[in-house]
């Protein structure tokens, strides 16, 4: 940009007019001569020497820019990413098949538990997925609850955020317990990354078990679910959850109904109802004691496992389904249900 020179006040005439020129002559060098304007709306001038006008630039951004994949993004060979820059188009601008990200999925059982996993080379992150162990249901002569499912967590780790080795510690289910409270499920994880809590153990004051939850309108963060969960009146179904464990049904009632967390342990039968509650991705709570020769049902899940059915002597409780479903209650001192164990699936991205 040329600059401009100022009249001072106590110039002369002369001096001013010879300014004055100056002045004009470096705004004639500064303006853009129509030669230099460039409106092809396709930019195929590629010019250092031409500038484009405001609608050229407009219009070409407006029809998608230019169809050219560049070369940082085109493979020059089958597979191979250009010079290790992470490309996935071939020269044509589509998806290079060859180069598409694969995964290999491996599974974790109580029996591996603790594991460690390795870091692989050339591993882009993991896709992680963690079942807590499912509560066991109560026993005892009168009635009892059934056990709470298992939360679930997930997580994608990059693997610049992964150690070389992580900690693979798989939950087991709550053991099966007689004229007593239900035991809670315990907590699965993997590293620091992902921890899933153990659902809650039935209770014998006819009280389902909590779903397992990182609420506290489920299960005591760290601990398991609580024997009475969240939302939960005295012959009242228990209170339902989105991410934190559901609550435990009352006498008669079924469990709260959670997403993530697990599904509440149902109470015994009573007047009423004691199923399990369900859940989408946690284990299904089981169902509450019944002493009327009809178990009741545990709570389904999409992802986890089952909730166990309730009972007495016949039809005897039935254990919850792994991953993380709860143990079914018993009305009598006998066995109840355990519950399910937890799982953990890592899928490993290249």
């Amino acid at each position: 940009m040329a600059s401009i020179q100022n009249i001072a006040s106590g110039d002369l005439i002369t001096n001013s007019r010879a300014d004055i020129n100056n002045n004009f002559a470096n705004l004639n060098s500064d303006k853009i001569e129509t030669s230099f304007i460039d409106t092809d709306t396709t930019l195929a001038a590629n010019s250092d020497t031409k500038v484009a006008t405001q609608k050229a630039v407009k219009a070409y951004v407006d029809s998608g820019g230019s169809t050219t994949v560049p070369a940082d993004f085109v493979n020059t060979s089958a597979g191979v990413a250009d010079a290790g820059k992470g490309a996935i188009l071939n020269a044509s601008g589509q998806l290079d098949t060859s180069f598409i990200t694969s995964m290999v999925n491996i599974n974790y059982a109580v029996a591996d538990s603790p594991a460690t996993w390795t870091r692989p080379t050339n591993l882009k992150g993991v896709l992680v997925k963690v079942w807590a162990g499912g509560g066991s249901g109560g026993s005892r002569s009168g009635g009892a609850g059934g056990g709470g499912g298992g939360s679930y967590g997930e997580a994608f780790i990059p693997v610049a955020k992964l150690g070389a080795t992580e900690t693979v510690t798989i939950g087991a289910g709550g053991t099966s317990s007689s004229n007593a409270v239900g035991n809670v499920g315990n907590n699965s994880s993997f590293g620091t990354f992902v921890v899933a809590y153990g659902g809650g153990g039935g209770v014998y004051i006819s009280k389902g078990g909590a779903g397992g939850g990182t609420f506290t309108n489920g299960g005591i963060l760290g601990a398991g679910g609580s024997p009475l969960g969240g939302a939960v009146g005295t012959g009242a179904k228990g209170g339902d959850s989105t991410f934190g464990g559901a609550g435990g049904g009352a006498s008669g009632f079924a469990g709260g109904v959670s997403i993530y967390g697990g599904g509440g342990g149902g109470g015994d039968k009573g007047g009423g109802t004691g199923n399990g509650g369900s859940s989408i991705y946690g284990g299904g709570g089981g169902g509450g004691g019944s002493s009327d020769g009809v178990g009741e049902v545990g709570g389904t899940s999409i992802f986890g496992g089952a909730g166990g059915a309730g009972g007495d002597a016949s039809p005897v409780p039935t254990s919850g389904s792994i991953p993380a479903g709860g143990g079914g209650g018993n009305t009598t001192t006998g066995a109840s249900g355990a519950g399910g164990n937890g799982r953990i699936e890592i899928y490993e991205i290249y």
